[in-house]
């Protein structure tokens, strides 16, 4: 996530970041977060195959994106 939030344009990085946050805000459940991270932002990464779910991953690529 550094160097996307170092490489990428500002108002990528804030919009990646926002969507991350809405989704977070949403309601959903980990499930949910996880078919749409997975299946409609075809992501290629799944952090609970590291033991951690999908909210606590997405809350700490929030965070990171954050830190500029």
């Amino acid at each position: 996530m550094r160097n996307f939030r170092i490489g990428e344009p500002p108002e990528q990085v804030e919009a990646v970041r926002e969507a991350i946050q809405v989704l977070l805000d949403s309601g959903a459940s980990d499930q949910q977060m996880a078919e749409v991270w997975l299946a409609r932002a075809c992501a290629s990464h799944d952090p609970r195959c590291e033991g951690l779910t999908i909210s606590k991953w997405l809350r700490q690529v929030a965070d990171e994106l954050s830190s500029g």
